[in-house]
Order: C-alpha cells, then sequence, then structure tokens
C-alpha cells in the first residue's frame, strides 16, 4: 500500500514536533495522517485527530510497530478507547525496549568499535591517518543507520499485522536476547579498548618492542580480572566463575 510508503518516510520526522506538553503526539499525527485520511472524511476524521492528540512518547525508531498496529485499528474502525489503550501500552513497552537497546547499547557499540577500527587501521597502516579516522567513524555508523531502518520498516509491517493486541511485535525479535547479547559484545569490546590504549601509550613513550606488547597483554590481563569479577558479582555468581574465566 502506497500509505504505508508514507508513514513509513514521516515516520523520521516523529519527534520534529516534539513538545513540552504532549511529548511525540504532532509527530505521531503527521506520520499516521495519511492512513486517517484513506478512511475518514469530515467530523470523523476530527475525531480520529483529536484522538491522537494526546500524549505519545516513545523510542523514534521503535514507533513503526505503533503506527502499524494503530494504523491496523482505525481501518478496522475499533472503538476509540480501546485504540488509545492499545497505542499508550505499545508507546511504554517500546519506550523501555528502544531505550535499552539503542541508546543504552548500539550507541556505545557504535562509539567502541569507532575505536577499535581505528586502532586497527593506524597501526596495520591501510589507510592514511586522516581516512582511517573516516572509515572508523563511517563503517559503525552506516551499520547503526541501517539496523534502525530496517526496525522502522519491519515493524510498521509487523504491526500491521498483529493490530488489536497489546503484546504487538513484542515476539518479533527476542529482545531480551539482544539486550545481553550487546551488553556482553560492549564489555569485549571495551577490554580491547584499554588493550588498545595501553600498547599504544607505552610504545608511544618507549617505542616498540616485545617486552611493551607483553606489558600490554599483562595490563589487559589485569583490566580483565577486574571487570569479569564486577560482572560475575553484579550475577551473583561465586568467586570460582572469575577464576575459571
Amino acid at each position: 500500500m502506497p500509505e504505508f510508503w508514507k508513514v513509513f518516510l514521516r515516520s523520521f520526522f516523529l519527534q520534529a514536533g516534539w513538545n513540552y506538553m504532549k511529548f511525540q503526539n504532532l509527530g505521531f499525527i503527521f506520520s499516521i495522517d495519511p492512513i486517517l485520511k484513506k478512511i475518514y472524511f469530515g467530523d470523523e476524521l476530527k475525531k480520529a485527530y483529536l484522538r491522537h492528540c494526546e500524549i505519545f512518547n516513545t523510542q523514534p525508531y521503535m514507533a513503526g510497530f505503533i503506527l502499524g498496529n494503530i494504523a491496523g485499528m482505525e481501518e478496522r474502525k475499533l472503538p476509540g478507547e480501546q485504540i488509545v489503550k492499545i497505542k499508550q501500552s505499545l508507546a511504554c513497552a517500546y519506550a523501555s525496549i528502544g531505550d535499552r537497546i539503542f541508546w543504552a547499547r548500539l550507541r556505545i557499540s557504535v562509539y567502541l568499535t569507532t575505536i577499535i577500527l581505528y586502532f586497527v587501521f593506524t597501526l596495520s597502516h591501510i589507510f592514511s591517518p586522516a581516512r582511517s579516522a573516516f572509515f572508523a567513524l563511517l563503517l559503525p555508523t552506516a551499520a547503526y543507520a541501517i539496523f534502525s531502518v530496517y526496525i522502522r520498516w519491519k515493524g510498521i509491517k509487523k504491526g500491521y499485522e498483529c493490530s488489536g493486541s497489546g503484546s504487538c511485535g513484542l515476539d518479533f525479535i527476542n529482545w531480551n536476547r539482544l539486550i545481553k547479547s550487546s551488553s556482553k559484545a560492549n564489555f569485549l569490546a571495551l577490554l580491547c579498548v584499554l588493550s588498545f590504549a595501553a600498547f599504544s601509550a607505552v610504545a608511544y613513550r618507549t617505542g616498540f618492542s616485545k617486552d611493551n606488547t607483553l606489558f600490554a597483554f599483562e595490563f589487559l590481563f589485569v583490566v580483565s580480572a577486574v571487570f569479569m569479577q564486577r560482572y560475575f558479582k553484579q550475577q551473583k555468581k561465586p568467586l570460582t566463575w572469575t577464576l575459571a574465566a
């Protein structure tokens, strides 16, 4: 349906009308407007606009699940109270999931990957320093952007398919597994960054040598032990888990 392409493109402007009273409500109306104009006319269209003027706030990349769901409910002309209830329920759920995935983990993954790639490109002399910085920043940022656009589009389609459900789209991906996997990946990436930083600092001051390389690995071992002890303590695991690791 061409209307869904319009909703998808408009969803990129979800926060363009952000305000302190109703947050993303204007952006939501702007995004779903092509669907509403196709279904309603006259006073019914005005009622639909007013229905969606209520407070709305969610993670912008995850808003597609809600837009698709509400679009399907509006097409079926379900009761307005039910539409608003489902909309608010999903907005809270996807705000929590999206913030934990994109803001708290994947965005940090981009930063860490950028640093790692810069070290790799620079030390291996694949590119000049300027190009190393450019490609180190470009590749992780592009991967992040592609994944976020994919979630936006698939969210609209999945939301429309299961419209009317209060848990619509929550089973699209194993979100908890993605969150845990991202946390572990960030942990390993941070260790790599620290090891690169230690090696570079020593090499910069004293030059490259086997002793410096050994020192960098010893530093990495100590830092890894500290981080693993903190991690397993948070997971309420005994000290033997740290020793085994």
